[in-house]
């Protein structure tokens, strides 16, 4: 009892302080990076999304968009030019071609003479072999998706039902088996649903982790502040390739 009653007199004591003092803080001065993301996709053109990075205590509530950038992306000999078509956002006219073994090269200059540059390769695809539902007592739906891993490499995934929810995880429960992935009970019967099966890298699955993880830190104080891992050299952010797999199903009992 004596750790509580101690406990108890300091909050006591805390209550009946002045708890109303302005306490100010002096941020370090910060020097704004550019911040890239980048997701080739197999027969898709090739699209990169240019912003920058604000103070903690910034103003400003919108992410700068980045404009009249130099942005390339060098595949083999060929060097695709990018323009911007909206505010920050960079495409081509060209799709992304189907090559699994080739490196993809980014590279970005703002009219800061800022750079940036980063490399990827393309993800193999992995298909989905079959969906099937299970019901529950509130006649609510789970997805149970099945899809084959293959075993000679680590994989890494992320699986969306849309509008539903989405799961990101890696290959060490599944290593070469086929296994479900099952969603939430939130379908009903006869509903539609759109499954999007991801096969991404190691450094998109660890920037989706720490993106998230950075802005939890962000909106919970108490959580530990995380660092985004980044593949971008320069500034921050992601240059990857990925394919998607998907299935447009109705659910059924």
């Amino acid at each position: 009892m004596k750790y509580i009653s101690i406990l108890f007199l300091s909050l006591t004591f805390l209550i009946a302080c002045n708890l109303n003092n302005n306490i100010e803080l002096d941020f370090p001065p910060h020097e704004s990076v550019l911040v890239v993301e980048s997701y080739l996709i197999p027969g898709k053109p090739y699209v990169v999304l240019l912003t920058e990075t604000v103070s903690y205590n910034s103003s400003i509530t919108a992410t700068p968009k980045v404009n009249n950038a130099e942005v390339k992306i060098i595949y083999k000999t060929d060097t695709i030019q990018l323009f911007e078509t909206t505010e920050g956002i960079y495409k081509s006219g060209e799709n992304v071609p189907i090559d699994y073994e080739s490196e993809f090269t980014l590279l970005v200059r703002d009219n800061k003479n800022r750079e940036v540059t980063g490399k990827t390769k393309l993800a193999k695809p992995i298909l989905i072999d079959s969906v099937k539902f299970i019901f529950n007592q509130d006649n609510n739906a789970a997805t149970v998706v099945y899809f084959n891993d293959d075993d000679s490499i680590e994989n890494f995934y992320r699986i969306t039902f849309l509008y539903i929810e989405e799961e990101r995880f890696n290959d060490k429960m599944y290593n070469g088996k086929s296994k479900p992935v099952i969603s939430s009970y939130k379908m009903q019967e006869h509903q539609k649903l759109t499954i999007l099966l991801l096969h991404v890298n190691k450094d998109c699955y660890d920037y989706f982790i720490t993106g998230h993880n950075a802005y939890l830190s962000n909106v919970r104080p108490l959580i530990e502040p995380a660092q985004i891992k980044s593949n971008i050299s320069g500034g921050i952010g992601i240059f990857t390739g990925i394919s998607v797999e998907e299935k447009n199903v109705t659910v059924t009992r």
